[in-house]
C-alpha cells in the first residue's frame, strides 16, 4: 500500500481519472480533488525518496492530497463560483397568480 501511496504516476492517474468524472458530474466536486491529485504527483515525485523508509512515510502524500484538494476546491468556488445567481424572494406577489406572457387576460 505504500508503494501505491508514494508512486507519483499513481496519484497523476487518479487526477486524470477524477478530471474526467468532473466531465460526467455538475459542480467543482471532482475537479477539486483533481487538482489535489496532480500536486500530490508533483510532490511525490520531488520528495518521495524522502518518505520511502519512514514508518508513517504514506501519511505525507495523504495530507499533501487533503489539503491542496480543499485548496484547490475553494479557489475554484471562489473563480468560478456563483456570480449574483441568487435565489429571488417573491413576498409581496403571489408568482401563481400573475399572468404569463402568452395569457391574454
Amino acid at each position: 500500500m505504500t508503494s501505491i501511496l508514494l508512486g507519483g504516476e499513481y496519484w497523476l492517474i487518479a487526477g486524470l481519472v477524477l478530471g474526467a468524472v468532473e466531465i460526467f458530474a455538475p459542480g467543482f466536486f471532482f475537479l477539486g480533488f483533481a487538482g489535489g491529485a496532480a500536486v500530490t504527483a508533483l510532490f511525490v515525485w520531488l520528495f518521495g525518496g524522502a518518505f520511502e523508509g519512514s514508518a508513517h512515510g504514506w501519511a505525507w502524500p495523504v495530507l499533501v492530497f487533503a489539503l491542496f484538494s480543499l485548496a484547490t476546491t475553494f479557489a475554484l468556488r471562489r473563480l468560478f463560483g456563483t456570480r449574483g445567481a441568487r435565489s429571488r424572494r417573491f413576498d409581496d406577489v403571489d408568482v401563481n397568480d400573475t399572468p404569463y406572457r402568452g395569457d391574454k387576460s
